[in-house]
């Protein structure tokens, strides 16, 4: 298994579109990046709404699996809300924060598997292009958005394990 974020996800896409060496891997999670390959592996996207680096990410992988027809959507985490982030008081005193939210949908057809989670995190100077948690204030590379990414991508990588 294996994830990258931002220039990692970069490096994950890579691997994942290369014929030569996409078998090494069980299953693939990109963060603040997108793919430009057809869908053939099981797949993960995390990418932030505000995310300005590759902002159609998924989009685009969800409107590919879609054209393969008889897809089954589930939502595993149904979030209406998610684009409206709420705003707290800052346990640090240091004014407001923002506390984003996700929403994480299940794309299957097939041996095809996507899953994407968009969220509404945001941290400065990077807007939406962080690693979101619930747990850590925002910083550089990583927003609040009511999920840890760590505990959804190993969820992921077991629910996938060839």
């Amino acid at each position: 298994h294996i994830y990258g974020f931002s220039r990692g996800g970069a490096t994950v896409a890579a691997i994942y579109c290369d014929p030569a060496n996409k078998d090494k891997f069980a299953s693939y999670a990109i963060g603040g990046y997108g793919i430009r390959c057809d869908l053939d592996k099981p797949l993960m996207i995390i990418h932030g709404d505000k995310d300005l680096i590759y902002p159609r990410a998924i989009d685009k992988a969800e409107e590919q699996i879609k054209d393969i027809g008889n897809v089954t959507e589930t939502a595993v985490v149904d979030n209406p809300r998610y684009s409206r982030p709420e705003y707290v008081q800052s346990p640090t005193g240091r004014g407001i924060e923002r506390q984003g939210q996700h929403h994480h949908l299940r794309f299957e057809t097939g041996n095809y598997l996507l899953e994407t989670i968009r969220h509404s995190g945001l941290t400065l100077p990077l807007l939406g292009h962080c690693n979101p948690t619930e747990t850590s204030k925002n910083g550089w590379f990583v927003c609040f958005a009511n999920m840890e990414t760590g505990r959804k991508l190993v969820d992921f990588f077991i629910q996938n394990p060839n």
